[in-house]
């Protein structure tokens, strides 16, 4: 019952961690989705087992889905990623969903250091 949820949350099982401080603590429990996309990709790189990318790119879009309604251009782009019909993951298609995570990433972590400035400064 819980594997449509674990696809839109893969860490809806993390288990809570102590952490010295508080942020540590939520960012251990709370990975960002672009970190999950980017370990996932890691998984389909190391299976010895053929993925589809329609696969991968149905998972991607799950998993970044909260991101994707705020980074539209990067939804987009994701959703244009064209790979050969019977394209394997193993083969090396993946790079072009490795950049646009990356890409998540970097909007995501740096949307993330403006809101704790803001947080620290109230």
């Amino acid at each position: 019952m819980s594997a449509e949820g674990q696809l839109y949350n893969a860490a809806i099982f993390a288990s809570a961690a102590s952490s010295d401080s508080e942020e540590a603590r939520l960012a251990q429990e709370h990975p960002s989705h672009a970190d999950l996309a980017l370990e996932y990709l890691d998984i389909v790189k190391s299976l010895k087992t053929r993925t589809s990318v329609s696969a991968v790119k149905g998972h991607l879009f799950k998993l970044l889905k909260p991101a994707l309604s705020k980074a539209t251009d990067l939804r987009d782009k994701l959703g244009k990623v064209k790979v050969p019909r019977d394209g394997d993951a193993s083969q090396g298609s993946l790079q072009p969903y490795v950049d646009i995570c990356l890409e998540f990433k970097e909007r995501m972590d740096v949307s993330n250091s403006i809101m704790m400035k803001d947080v620290q400064r109230h």
